[in-house]
C-alpha cells in the first residue's frame, strides 16, 4: 500500500509524486478533475490538507497533465501552464525564482499540453508541437547549447523542432523530446 492504504472508487488517469523526504502526490481522474494526497507535516502545503488521506483540489475539471520533482508540481489546466512550490531552482518558468505557496498560472500566452519536471528544471510542450524549458542548463539538459548558467523564463528549444508530442525531463540533469517517433536528447 506504500504507506498510503487502499484507495476506493477513483479512476485516475495520471499520478505525479514528488521525490523528496516528504510523500506528496498528485493524481488526475478520468473527469479531469485533479486529486492530492499528502504526507501529516509535508513542506510546500499551504494549498491543501497533508493528513495522509486522498481529497479533490477545488471542482475544476479541466486539468490535463501533471508532474512532479523535489517539493514542486506543474500542471496544465485548461490549456495554461500552472506551477506551485519551490521556486529558487528556476522551474517555475515565468522569471520568478519565489516560491509559489499555490497554484500560480506562471504561462498562459501559449496553450499547453504536456509538462515534466526534472533535475532543477521543466519542459513543456505546446498544442503547436514546440518545447520549451527553463532551469539550470546543467549538461545542456534545457536544449539552449551551452551548459552554463540558467534560465528561469520557459524558452523555445535551440533547434525550435516543431511537432514534438512530449518531453521526459529525468531525475538527473537530461531531457527528451519526443516528435515523430523518435526520441531528441
Amino acid at each position: 500500500d506504500f504507506n498510503v492504504g487502499i484507495t476506493d472508487a477513483n479512476s485516475f488517469t495520471k499520478i505525479a509524486s514528488r521525490n523528496d523526504d516528504q510523500t506528496v502526490m498528485i493524481a488526475i481522474k478520468s473527469d479531469g478533475s485533479l486529486w492530492y494526497w499528502a504526507e501529516s507535516g509535508a513542506y510546500f502545503m499551504t494549498w491543501g490538507t497533508a493528513d495522509n488521506t486522498w481529497r479533490q483540489y477545488g471542482s475544476d475539471t479541466d486539468w490535463t497533465d501533471i508532474s512532479a520533482e523535489d517539493r514542486c508540481f506543474s500542471a496544465v489546466k485548461g490549456g495554461d501552464l500552472l506551477y506551485i512550490g519551490r521556486g529558487s531552482r528556476r522551474q517555475r518558468g515565468d522569471g520568478s525564482t519565489a516560491d509559489a505557496n499555490s497554484w500560480t498560472v506562471v504561462n498562459s500566452a501559449l496553450t499547453w499540453v504536456a509538462t515534466s519536471l526534472g533535475y532543477r528544471m521543466q519542459a513543456a510542450v505546446t498544442s503547436t508541437g514546440e518545447a520549451y524549458f527553463c532551469g539550470y542548463n546543467y549538461d545542456y539538459q534545457t536544449g539552449q547549447g551551452t551548459q552554463s548558467g540558467s534560465n528561469a523564463t520557459l524558452t523555445r528549444e535551440q533547434n525550435s523542432l516543431t511537432s514534438c508530442m512530449g518531453v521526459a525531463s529525468g531525475a538527473y540533469r537530461h531531457c527528451k523530446i519526443l516528435k515523430g517517433g523518435n526520441i531528441y536528447s
